[in-house]
């Protein structure tokens, strides 16, 4: 039985090795343009895969305000898009007048960001 046991979490332990995706701890900060610091940012993690890949949304966060934030998301690509946008019409996505930034952040070998993505809010045309 203790054998079993043994090779049932041996083939458990190498399916989820071989899927690919890891979970990355995704730390930065948002800094709000003058005069809105005290309202809530929602920031969007993306799975960017490589070259040609359809990037797909992973998770999302919310913050009260602008300020240091830190997820741990799951990815399988070699980048993470991090999209940060002040809804204050909270339709949950970029509308006219709304300050929003974006950046690429890339995942080093050991699973962990290459560095801290600062998104900088500005009132421009969306993105999307």
């Amino acid at each position: 039985m203790k054998i079993q046991k043994l090779f049932f979490l041996g083939a458990l332990a190498s399916l989820v090795a071989c899927s690919g995706g890891r979970e990355v701890e995704v730390k930065g900060e948002v800094k709000a343009p003058t005069g809105s610091a005290e309202q809530a940012v929602l920031i969007e993690f993306y799975d960017v895969p490589g070259e040609g890949a359809e990037e797909k949304k992973v998770d999302t966060l919310s913050l009260e305000k602008a300020g240091a934030f830190s997820k741990k998301v799951s990815l399988e690509g070699d980048r993470v898009r991090v999209f940060a946008l002040m809804d204050t019409d909270k339709d949950g996505k970029c509308s006219a007048g709304e300050a929003w930034a974006t950046r690429d952040v890339s995942i080093q070998e050991d699973d962990t960001v290459a560095a801290a993505a600062v998104l900088e809010l500005k009132a421009t045309a969306c993105p999307r």
